[in-house]
This record gives structure tokens, sequence and C-alpha cells, in this order.
């Protein structure tokens, strides 16, 4: 039977202050073998997720409104239950590129694949090449999944670098929290944050490490938002070309 948790709890919003509703309630889903959907949930606290996570190899979750959160949390269920091997979690590429050799990885890509990224910190290559092919990954075939590890920051700080002089004003933001991702909501151009109180969008942009959410759960490839952004990646993942095309012809067409 399917529980939707923000009615199990009586609330959508997942802060501080409910963690211990937040467990119970969790806690009683396990005794009744429900599976749990997150639609509509907020966590607004990196303790909540944290608590969340703690049962991922006890419950099963779903999202019914957002499919590519679903995706994401049955593969961290399966990972938590020992299923990467099942899944067959596959390295990344992480190599140059001539334009045509990434026009042709990208038609053939598997987007059904789950990959996952080398050792970052014992990795004797660049860091730059591997977080970029994320982004462009990331970008252009948003439903394929791949487990980032610890290198959520860092590759969030090399999309914000691009994106945000091009910024425009979103309903929803994502930001890291530890190795978590927390959505935040825009209400009349004010963020709040438990604990902290409210910011406005513009502070909370340039002060906190976030992104749209439309970032990892769209293509925007084409969106003139994410343009310096798409660029950037194919710039450090290419060398020049010698044909006249310009890089982002390349990806445009994938």
């Amino acid at each position: 039977m399917v529980k939707k948790l923000c009615e199990l709890t009586n609330t959508k919003y997942f802060h501080d202050g409910v963690v211990g509703e937040l467990r119970d309630a969790l806690n009683t889903a396990v005794k009744n073998e429900y599976t749990v959907d997150l639609a509509g949930c907020r966590f607004n606290s990196v303790n909540a997720v944290r608590e969340l996570a703690g049962f991922y190899s006890k419950l099963q979750f779903v999202e019914s409104e957002i499919p590519e959160l679903d995706t994401i949390l049955k593969h961290n269920c399966q990972v938590a239950n020992g299923g990467a091997k099942l899944i067959g979690a596959r390295l990344l590429d992480c190599t140059y590129f001539t334009p045509n050799m990434l026009h042709d990885y990208l038609k053939t890509f598997d987007k059904t694949q789950v990959y996952k990224l080398p050792d970052m910190l014992h990795y004797p290559g660049n860091k730059a090449l591997v977080y970029n092919i994320v982004v462009l990954v990331s970008m252009i075939f948003p439903e394929t999944v791949i487990d980032v590890g610890p290198n959520l920051t860092e590759i969030f700080k090399i999309v914000r670098s691009k994106w945000v002089n091009r910024r425009g004003p979103h309903r929803y933001y994502w930001e890291v929290c530890g190795s978590s991702l927390i959505k935040r909501e825009v209400i009349d151009s004010m963020v709040y944050i438990p604990m902290e109180g409210y910011f406005t969008e513009e502070d909370f942009i340039y002060n906190r490490v976030v992104l749209p959410v439309e970032f990892g759960t769209k293509k925007i490839g084409r969106d003139p938002e994410f343009s310096d952004v798409l660029q950037n990646a194919v710039n450090v993942l290419t060398t020049v070309p010698d044909d006249g095309h310009k890089l982002k012809d390349y990806i445009i067409t994938a």
C-alpha cells in the first residue's frame, strides 16, 4: 500500500523541529510495510534528509509527481539494500574529445545506465574534465542517474560560475547541504530557511550553493540561461575544431 509522507506526518515541511515525528512516521510505515510517497514534501533540514536516508534500506520510496526524482529514489533504495552490483553502475567516461568524437559520444550515450565517478580524492587526471562531463550529461540527458558521491558541491560551483550572471527568477532551487540536496521555494521573492530566517532571492543565490531545480531534472541544453554553462563544458572537454563549426553546434543536434 502506498502512503504519502505528508499524510502520515500531517505536514509537508520537514525541518529540525519535526525530525522526531518524521522518524515515528517512517517506523510506522516499516511496521505496516507501506511504500512511502514523497510527493509534495519539502525537506528544509540536513538532519531531516539524513533521517530519511536512514530508511532507504527499510522502505520503498517513490515520488509520484516528479519522474526524475522517482528514478533517483529507487536507485538510492537499491544501493542501500546492497543492490549496486545488480544495477551495474559503470564508470563515466573521463576523457578529452574532438568535436566529432563528442558528437558521436552523445549520439550513442546509454541514458538507461547508472554511472559513477572515479575516486576523485586520488584521481591523477584533470578533475575539471570529470566534473564537466557530469555537467554536460546532466544538461542534455537529465534522466540519467549519476552517483557523484562527495563531489556535489564542486559540480554545483562549476555550473554556478557560468550561470549566475545569466540567471533569471525561479520558483524552486536546489541547495547543497553536505552531500544532500534540499529543495527551496521562493515565495514573493523571499526564501525561508528554518532556524535561519528569510532571505531575498538574490541574497540566497549569491550566498549559498544553489541552482535552479531545472538543472538535473529538465533538458536545458538550449536554454539561454545556461548557454555559458554549456559552452564552458564543451570547451573543457574538446580540442579546438578545424572544420569551421562552432563547438555548440555538435551539442544541439544530440
